[in-house]
């Protein structure tokens, strides 16, 4: 049993509903991960810290060649 309840997309409102639809465009999908970090009020955060790759010096396209690198060396699907 999660220490967190998971909040359930379609019953949330406000802020939590707007950075869950954000999840969903960029992912494709709602991670249970993402539903429990809206619970917990730190998906912003998360959101944001994913995100900072892409605005630095790097670039997008190769913060995406790394977070794929990392990724596939995680095993992560």
């Amino acid at each position: 049993m999660p220490r967190v309840t998971p909040l359930d997309p379609a019953s949330a409102e406000g802020r939590h509903k707007e950075l869950l639809e954000a999840v969903r465009a960029a992912l494709g999908a709602t991670l249970n991960v993402t539903t429990t970090m809206a619970r917990a009020a730190v998906l912003e955060g998360w959101l944001g810290l994913n995100g900072a790759p892409q605005n630095g010096a790097l670039g997008a396209r190769d913060a995406k060649r790394i977070a794929l690198a990392v990724a596939e060396t995680n095993e992560c699907s």
